[in-house]
């Protein structure tokens, strides 16, 4: 009966089994406790080993996504904390718009721009039409008043012939006449001034029909300007720039032509130009 109690001895394999056993068990509770994030590779926890939802906004550390781990579009409005936006680039310059009531029609803004500062425009009606362009009211770019076209034919002269130009304070003179008894023709230029502190400046280029053109310039203070002479029964052309000068206008007069000796005092003078004139 006593020898049915007796305790047996383990066979090896039970006694290894149980060892295995105590090991695996103790080694499991040793790395709960004891393996932290040092000891664990780099790159060796992917995401099929992390349970979803497991990870928390407070698991993520600050600055640890960047834009390209976040897809595009997939935050909303209110996923975004305004007070932490910045400022946006040139938003500043919207401080200089003191009152935004002075923008009656945004429409007009046909280039928006050139909108430099909306506190310089004391009176939008005024856009329309600048009061001033360098300096110069509106009165002072060539009204009809102040511009004037030449287009004369004359047939000779005894003496100055009319007034080919009248601008008030400028006036241009020319005179067709047959010269040397009758043996060739000339064309005189002159001018009439009557501004203040006026000058005249001109510069002219004559071709004749035979012969090499020449060119000569001058200066006075109104009067006689230059001549365009044309050899017996020839002829010779002209081109000139006539710029006159005074305190409150300047009027620049452009003019070509021709003179024609015909025959003894048969002579004719064609002119042909424009003038504009600008005060201010």
């Amino acid at each position: 009966m006593l020898q049915r109690f007796r305790a047996t001895r383990p066979s090896h394999g039970t006694v290894v089994a149980y060892l295995a056993l105590f090991v695996a068990l103790s080694g499991s509770a040793y790395a709960a406790a004891t393996i932290g994030s040092g000891q664990i590779k780099n790159g060796a926890v992917l995401g099929r080993h992390i349970k979803d939802g497991q990870v928390k906004g407070a698991d993520i550390a600050p600055n640890a996504l960047s834009s390209s781990k976040i897809p595009d579009n997939s935050l909303a409005g209110n996923d975004i904390d305004e007070s932490k936006l910045g400022r946006v680039p040139l938003a500043a310059l919207a401080d200089l718009a003191t009152n935004s009531g002075h923008a009656t029609n945004a429409d007009l803004a046909s280039n928006a721009s050139h909108a430099n500062s909306a506190d310089s425009a004391g009176d939008a009606s005024h856009a329309t039409n600048s009061d001033q362009l360098g300096g110069l009211g509106p009165s002072s770019f060539f009204p009809s008043g102040n511009v004037r076209k030449l287009d004369v034919t004359r047939t000779g002269c005894s003496s100055f012939c009319l007034n080919e130009l009248d601008l008030g304070t400028f006036k241009l003179q020319t005179t067709c006449l047959a010269a040397s008894m009758g043996n060739t023709a000339r064309l005189d230029v002159s001018t009439t001034v009557t501004g203040p502190n006026p000058r005249v400046d001109w510069f002219v280029t004559v071709i004749p029909n035979a012969g090499a053109a020449t060119t000569t310039s001058g200066q006075n203070a109104g009067g006689a300007l230059f001549s365009v002479p044309a050899a017996n029964a020839s002829s010779a052309k002209f081109s000139a720039t006539i710029v006159y000068r005074d305190d409150a206008s300047v009027v620049t007069n452009t003019i070509t032509g021709n003179v024609v000796h015909n025959s003894s005092f048969n002579v004719s003078c064609q002119v042909d130009g424009t003038a504009t004139k600008a005060t201010g």
